[in-house]
């Protein structure tokens, strides 16, 4: 049995919203999303949309430098933190150090990386 593969585009298909679906259906701009068949779906993607970056997007030579200014449990507490989503509780318990002092070492460190980055700007 082989499988007859339908094109992504038909020219001469109908551009009807009601009559686009994913299975058996009529493949004319099925990558039209700018108008959707439901409504939520169109929120949705476009949400999705808001919500997207790219990390190319984004410098990160003045980050790069700043990390390395912070002491080693600066940048432990910074990085389980703000990267890896850890709670300072959680932080405090795997690196076996109070949540003060998780909590100390995140503020001070990105303190200091804010200061430079003020000095820099």
């Amino acid at each position: 049995m082989e499988l007859k593969k339908k094109a992504l585009f038909n020219a001469f298909g109908d551009i009807e919203v009601r009559k686009r679906r994913m299975i058996n259906g009529n493949t004319t701009n099925l990558n039209d999303f700018n108008n959707m068949k439901y409504s939520w779906v169109s929120d949705w993607y476009r949400q999705a949309m808001n919500n997207f970056w790219i990390p190319e997007e984004i410098n990160l030579t003045q980050d790069i430098r700043d990390y390395r200014l912070l002491n080693e449990k600066e940048r432990q507490v910074i990085v389980m933190h703000s990267l890896w989503g850890f709670k300072h509780h959680e932080i405090a318990e795997f690196l076996q150090i109070s949540i003060s002092t998780s909590l100390s070492c995140y503020h001070r460190g990105m303190k200091k990386m804010k200061k430079e980055m003020e000095i820099k700007l």
